[in-house]
């Protein structure tokens, strides 16, 4: 049997040094030895990992292996995506009820202007309580007429005197015809029942003259307008001569418990 030779007996090496060049002959460097490099992509999958980690509040036991390498596939993960969709679905309907109240102020203010006071026009038949009343003309005069003597209108005897405002004064008068819806009877001239008044541009508000049962053709003092019946009423009232009269408005004075605090009005251009 042949004796192996040395080289036969013993491995080469792979890593074994290269041969020493000749004399002369520049030696060519050594390669270092290739360093230890972590797989590619691995930095990539660690940092998922710390991202998902910071997410979840780090460490999430056995399901950290599958978060590294699909962060959205895990449970908690799923579960986090979850509160944070209601949170801000919650944080959504805050936003909108914090605008309510301006939004309701709006339409509020807007509703108020839609409801202001409306105004009838001459010859519209308008209600407030048990008074239904429609104006049928309204002037301004110079002088009116009154019934000074004691004698009552349509005896023969009653004499009218004409009038004039005082100075610096005008009359306005408003010719209405009233109906009588209440539950009691109205004493038109000298009683109270139904609360009138004109209105000016400066919204200053005018009472009736006194004696309104002196104007001719008006019911006389104490001739009560009974339920269910109507009659002609005018009222006469003096304002400043520059006075601009926009209005004329009535209420219901019958039942003091429940009157009226409010006018029903109707324009005027005087």
């Amino acid at each position: 049997m042949t004796e192996p030779t040395d080289t036969e007996s013993r491995p080469q090496r792979t890593d074994a040094l290269p041969p020493v060049p000749p004399a002369g002959v520049a030696q060519p460097p050594i390669p270092a030895p290739e360093a230890s490099r972590p797989a590619a992509g691995r930095g990539k999958k660690l940092t998922a990992a710390l991202a998902v980690g910071l997410v979840v509040g780090g460490g999430i036991g056995a399901g950290a292996s599958a978060a590294l390498s699909d962060p959205t596939g895990s449970d908690e993960y799923q579960a986090l995506a979850v509160q944070l969709e209601t949170a801000r679905g919650e944080n959504a309907d805050d936003q909108q009820q914090a605008a309510a109240p301006s939004t309701s102020a709006a339409a509020a203010s807007s509703s108020g202007a839609a409801d202001g006071p409306q105004l009838a026009p001459v010859g519209q038949t308008v209600s407030n309580g048990g008074v239904t009343l429609t104006v049928t003309g309204a002037f301004v005069a110079d002088t009116i007429e009154l019934n000074e003597t004691s004698y009552a209108p349509g005896s023969g005897y009653e004499e009218y005197t004409p009038t004039p405002p005082d100075a610096g004064g005008k009359y306005v008068v408003v010719e209405t015809h009233v109906v009588n819806n209440a539950q009691v009877s109205m004493d038109l001239t000298c009683g109270f029942p139904i609360d009138t008044a004109v209105v000016d541009a400066q919204e200053r508000y005018f009472d009736t003259i006194d004696s309104l049962y002196k104007l001719r053709d008006n019911p006389e003092c104490n001739d009560q307008l009974q339920p269910g019946f109507e009659a002609d009423m005018t009222y006469v009232y003096m304002v400043p001569a520059t006075a601009q009269i926009t209005a004329f408005g009535f209420a219901d004075a019958t039942d003091l418990a429940n009157s009226s605090t409010k006018y029903t009005g109707v324009q005027l251009t005087l």
